[in-house]
């Protein structure tokens, strides 16, 4: 194996924090005293200077190296222990002074220590020094010892410390590899991010982190480019110890010897995987946005093609008259076409990821649409008795989250008798409480909206529901949550003001119960303010524009059929031309909003700047590209999205008409 020692390559053996080692035997033995010759000759091949001291008569007597080691000449520095105080730093003075006394008192014969002094000019240096009592003197007399200068060792080794803290708290892993492949140093970064501790990879091949993502000829090359002594840098794909696959960025060098040998390999990684995983939902975003875009255009033209059929579908009916059998074929072709409007309605809320905003909606109609689909898949041993009051005020809600409430807890409902069978109890009701003080509803009445749903035939606790629910009455659903998303629709019911509970009970099936605050509606108002409106024009003169020649003539056969005088344009600007040249001779503009060469909010600025008072309704197919709100403060008296009934469409042409 490589030598990964910290004299070989510059790092520290893993989790190492002590200070470097002095070289071997960094001074000669003080017994070489007794053998001038040789003493003399050890002391100038390693540069070590020596000195005498008698503790007595506070006397040193340096030799010429020791003097030149603290940047004196050989004749500046005179016996005078006093001289010598200044030397030596005041907080390691009381360290010499102590092994000084342990020394003279016998209490050992020899001490070894590091300290720094004070050169000449200010410089401070580490010396380290060992001494002892001389033996051809009497006890405590005289101590002789050597000092040799390890500055630079102390540096190197302040370096060192430096790095092993880097080593240990950088975020980025480190892996040390020798040449033969072998894990030798990973720092804690690399055990956090790879789910590995050091003992369970040192010695080992990184291979033991193969993701089995890169084919064979990846690792090749990456080994031709560091062996040849170059740098690699690139993504690697490895594997978690929990099995998990990490995306790092890695950078490889190989590490040289002071011969200029490679002697390992250190390996330096930055995990992306979250990162990657970030970028993939902003690409999916991306792609939804494109999507969401594409969905507008293709919404514009189906509703166009719906708005076609339905008009003529419901002119057809008019000109049916009692024919039976025609009209039920009609019939037929207006509920394909609501539900070619609902999923172009469906496409644009997914693809486009937006919630629908909080508006009043009618629980009945919700809930039919979701027993309507669950008939489709619901087996013959399971029956849907259903009880509907028809009467229902709305609830403000989002209608995208009302779907999922209601389709959950049905689904829920079914999971818990599937195995046996049973029968789905469907209820929706109002519920109206006197509230003697209270602002809420008209008169002081609480109004609630009330969902039940009860499963019998099957025994709620032996089923999916048990980690669930307790088996006691009035228990509220658990926010710990299911694989049936309770307490995912409990946080929906929870937002909208509503509560949520479920009674469940051995052998008696499961209840849920969501209650909904009621918006309070005037039906009465509601009824006969349509009734109120007459549909039928007076010979008002109504300007159509629409680039779809099918809807013009069909907007034509029904606005003459209501007797309007009506005017068709395909063309835009053509319009807006027939507009300047007679304007007095209009009394109302309906006009589509996504048009070539001018859209309907264009032409409806032209228009109001040459008559204010204007009357313009814009109909458009994709409710994105304009709200109401928007077409209003433009000065518009209505909006209409297609594909618009007969029956709205006319009444919205008469209120404009009748306020004006």
């Amino acid at each position: 194996m490589t030598d990964m020692s910290a004299s070989r390559d510059g790092l520290p053996e893993s989790g190492s924090g002590s200070k470097m080692s002095t070289p071997d035997s960094p001074l000669p033995s003080l017994s070489t005293a007794d053998q001038p010759e040789k003493y003399s000759m050890a002391v100038k091949a390693r540069k070590i200077g020596v000195f005498e001291y008698w503790p007595k008569e506070r006397k040193i007597l340096p030799d010429a190296a020791f003097s030149s080691m603290l940047g004196y000449g050989s004749d500046e520095l005179s016996e005078d222990i006093n001289k010598w105080i200044a030397i030596i730093p005041s907080d390691h003075f009381s360290v010499f002074i102590e092994q000084e006394k342990r020394l003279v008192s016998g209490e050992t014969n020899r001490v070894e220590l590091e300290h720094l002094i004070i050169r000449k000019g200010g410089e401070v240096r580490w010396l380290s020094l060992n001494a002892m009592l001389s033996s051809d003197t009497g006890a405590g007399d005289k101590i002789i010892g050597a000092a040799i200068d390890i500055t630079d060792q102390k540096h190197a080794e302040e370096e060192s410390r430096r790095f092993a803290t880097v080593f240990e708290q950088v975020a980025e892993s480190i892996m040390v590899v020798d040449t033969g492949g072998l894990i030798r140093i990973v720092n804690p970064a690399f055990e956090k991010m790879t789910g590995y501790s050091k003992s369970e990879v040192i010695g080992k091949n990184p291979r033991i982190l193969s993701s089995g993502e890169h084919r064979k000829s990846f690792y090749r090359d990456m080994w031709r480019t560091i062996t040849n002594g170059d740098i690699w840098r690139g993504g690697v794909i490895n594997r978690h110890k929990d099995g998990s696959v990490i995306h790092a960025e890695t950078t490889i060098s190989p590490v040289l010897d002071s011969s200029g040998w490679i002697a390992n390999y250190i390996s330096v990684s930055r995990d992306v995987t979250r990162e990657l995983a970030l970028e993939k939902q902003l690409r999916q975003f991306h792609k939804m946005e494109t999507v969401g875009l594409l969905a507008g255009g293709i919404a514009h033209d189906f509703n166009n093609i719906l708005y076609a059929i339905r008009g003529y579908t419901e002119l057809a009916l008019q000109a049916a008259g009692k024919n039976n059998e025609i009209r039920e074929m009609l019939d037929q072709v207006q509920i394909a076409e609501r539900r070619g409007a609902e999923l172009v309605g469906q496409v644009l809320e997914f693809s486009q990821q937006r919630e629908q905003g909080r508006k009043p909606i009618l629980v009945q109609q919700v809930l039919r649409e979701v027993i309507k689909v669950i008939r489709d898949w619901l087996p013959s041993s399971i029956e849907i008795n259903a009880r509907i009051d028809n009467d229902c005020d709305p609830v403000v809600a989002d209608p995208t989250q009302l779907f999922q409430v209601v389709m959950t807890i049905c689904t829920n409902a079914y999971n818990a008798i599937r195995a046996h069978g049973g029968e789905l109890e469907i209820s929706l009701s109002e519920t109206i409480q006197e509230q003697s003080t209270s602002d809420i509803g008209a008169g002081g009445r609480e109004r609630t909206i009330r969902l039940r749903v009860h499963n019998s035939g099957g025994d709620a606790h032996k089923n999916s529901t048990d980690n669930i629910f307790d088996c006691n009455d009035g228990v509220e659903v658990s926010k710990e949550g299911s694989s049936f998303g309770l307490s995912v629709i409990q946080d929906i019911v929870e937002s909208h003001g509503g509560t949520m509970l479920v009674k469940s009970a051995p052998g008696k099936g499961t209840t849920f119960d969501v209650a909904f605050p009621a918006y309070f509606l005037d039906k009465a108002a509601t009824r006969t303010s349509p009734d109120d409106i007459s549909c039928k024009g007076a010979g008002e003169k109504i300007l159509v524009v629409d680039d779809e020649e099918a809807l013009v003539k069909m907007l034509r056969m029904i606005l003459e059929g209501f007797g309007y005088v009506v005017e068709t344009w395909t063309d835009s600007q053509k319009a807006l031309q027939a507009y300047r040249s007679a304007p007095d001779n209009f009394d109302l503009i309906l006009t589509d909003q996504t048009m070539p060469m001018m859209t309907g909010t264009e032409m409806a600025k032209e228009i109001l700047a040459i008559r204010p008072n204007a009357n313009i309704i814009l109909c458009t197919g994709f409710s994105e590209a304009i709200s109401a709100e928007q077409a209003l403060a433009l000065g518009m008296k209505d909006f209409v999205t297609k594909p618009v009934t007969i029956r709205d469409l006319t009444l919205a042409i008469s209120r404009v008409l009748k306020q004006t």
